[in-house]
């Protein structure tokens, strides 16, 4: 018996040690990371006499963890975010490859881009018009950094703030100042550029670092900004000051967007008024006309249903009018957002639809994104014109009396009859 206890008291004393021993450890780790050396934002992006410059990772794979990586200030350790930078940078290049293989020139020098310089895309557009669709198109262009939805992240949406708080705030984002961007959760809902994939997958808490994202936003040539929450009177100024920026307004027919949006829960009062809606699509319709008129080239108007049921026509002047090369990075999207056969992209790239480097999309992914309301993947034919099938006569014939302006500035005929209203061979668009 005695020779038992004395066993496990050896065995328990050594157990003490060896808990002591790892926590020791622990303690020198944890008090090693805290002593990486600081260096400037300058010397940040400078390695061995080589500027780095950057593209976005997709910040919604950031984990949850926030001590290893990130210093006593919140900040990462600018070490390891030099590493994070040069392995941005990688991806970039790996996209100018891209680009030169397919006989395209690429503005990449390796250096943060001036503001000013850079190209700035900004779609606006109304709740369920089909604009992450649209956002996500543009952004697909290579060497693009993408921002969905800043304003959300401010009071109340930004409903409540005046307009020039929130043209300010467009402003600052295109410019990759995300100061309004605090709240938690901000950063990783707004980003959402590829090339941050790799990045981030890296990173488990630097995509948390609002300083991080903002040097590899700054390294982009190409920045394109989406939000709902605007109006083109807002941005006037905005546009004017901006010599690279390019307001870009897309408009839905507004009895697809009533009947689109009587299904979604989240959409009630303000976002359910018919009366609303069609007075933003005719306040924003007559807005960029006069401002195109002033600033020719600088505002592109399109209509979604231009996109979904001419795929290869619209996607083409859409592109044209912005003077965005079409890439096989977009054609790939478009291919697999809008279930369009491969001779479409043969048509769109202008080469035999067997030479093109398109990856299949599994069907059973195909058929989960389309059962999500809120998923960029459609059959874009029949998407577009599903209201026409199931959305009572009554409640169209509601809509077009409120809508009637701005049916008439986007080109729509009002139909007449229920029987007119379901043949789908009858076009939207009114005789020229």
């Amino acid at each position: 018996m005695a020779l038992r206890t004395g066993r496990v008291l050896r065995v328990s004393s050594l157990l003490t040690l060896l808990t002591a021993a790892l926590m020791l450890l622990m303690l020198i780790w944890s008090k090693s990371l805290n002593t990486l050396p600081k260096r400037s934002t300058q010397e940040a992006l400078v390695s061995g006499g080589v500027r780095w410059s950057v593209h976005a990772p997709n910040t919604r794979r950031a984990a949850v963890s926030t001590r290893p990586f990130l210093s006593t200030n919140g900040s990462v350790p600018t070490e390891y975010r030099r590493r994070q930078l040069s392995l941005a940078v990688q991806q970039l290049q790996r996209q100018v490859g891209q680009l030169r293989r397919e006989g395209r020139s690429a503005a990449f020098t390796g250096r943060p881009v001036a503001a000013a310089d850079a190209r700035q895309l900004l779609l606006l557009s109304s709740w369920r018009s089909g604009s992450s669709f649209v956002g996500k198109l543009l952004a697909s262009q290579p060497l693009a950094f993408y921002l969905f939805e800043p304003l959300k992240w401010l009071a109340s949406g930004g409903s409540q703030m005046p307009p020039e708080r929130r043209a300010q705030a467009l402003r600052d984002a295109l410019r990759c100042n995300f100061s309004s961007l605090s709240q938690p959760g901000a950063l990783m809902f707004t980003v959402r550029s590829p090339v941050t994939d790799a990045v981030c997958a890296r990173l488990p808490d630097g995509c948390r670092s609002r300083e991080l994202l903002e040097q590899i936003c700054a390294l982009h040539p190409v920045r394109v900004l989406k939000t709902v929450r605007a109006r083109v009177h807002y941005l006037e100024e905005l546009v004017r000051s901006s010599p690279r920026l390019t307001l870009v307004l897309l408009v839905r027919d507004p009895r697809a967007v009533v009947h689109s949006r009587r299904h979604s829960a989240w959409c009630r009062r303000k976002c359910g008024s018919v009366p609303l809606l069609c007075q933003w699509m005719s306040e924003s319709l007559r807005g960029a006309a006069q401002l195109e008129r002033q600033l020719p080239g600088r505002v592109v108007t399109t209509r979604y249903e231009d996109l979904t049921l001419d795929v290869s026509g619209g996607a083409r002047r859409l592109f044209n009018s912005l003077q965005i090369p079409l890439t096989t990075r977009a054609v790939q999207f478009l291919m697999e957002h809008t279930g369009q056969p491969q001779q479409v992209a043969g048509e769109l790239l202008g080469t035999q639809p067997r030479h093109l480097p398109l990856q299949a999309i599994s069907q059973s992914r195909l058929q989960k994104e389309r059962r999500n309301q809120y998923s960029t993947f459609r059959n874009s034919s029949a998407a577009a014109q599903d209201w026409r099938r199931t959305m009572a006569y009554q409640r169209v014939t509601a809509v077009q009396t409120e809508c009637t302006e701005a049916l008439r500035l986007i080109g729509y005929r009002v139909f007449s009859s229920q029987s007119e209203l379901r043949n789908l061979g009858v076009t939207l668009e009114t005789a020229a």
